[in-house]
């Protein structure tokens, strides 16, 4: 099966610019709508022909159970990112110590562990 590629002229973008502009056509998926193409593609338009005034802007309204609760979740967010931190440095020192140590005493880091463990079960 063949694909067929449609190229649309810079004329006809700018037609469906001031249409959209003009208020012929409520948005531009309407405007896409009523031409046969898809609305990504005009917002594609809109945004690279510098008519991004003319897409619809977005509101948000929270209460502030909401704005607290979004605060308190930043908030968790940050300490786990830094008890993660502590925790992988605290590892990467503790995988350090084992490399000098086995090192000083002349045998593998896996030895060192093996042995190490039927110390602590001991």
């Amino acid at each position: 099966m063949e694909r067929i590629r449609k190229r649309y002229s810079h004329a006809f973008k700018m037609k469906i610019m001031e249409e959209i502009r003009d208020g012929r056509w409520k948005s531009g998926s309407h405007a896409a709508k009523m031409y046969g193409i898809k609305d990504s593609l005009v917002y594609k338009w809109i945004d690279a022909m510098g008519f991004s005034h003319l897409k619809s802007k977005v509101m948000e309204i929270k209460t502030m159970e909401e704005i607290d609760e979004l605060k308190l979740l930043r908030k968790q967010v940050k300490d786990l990112k830094l008890a993660l931190a502590e925790e992988t440095l605290s590892r990467q020192i503790e995988q350090a110590t084992v490399q000098v140590a086995a090192g000083i005493i002349g045998i593998s880091t896996e030895e060192l562990k093996k042995k190490a463990g039927t110390l602590s079960r001991a």
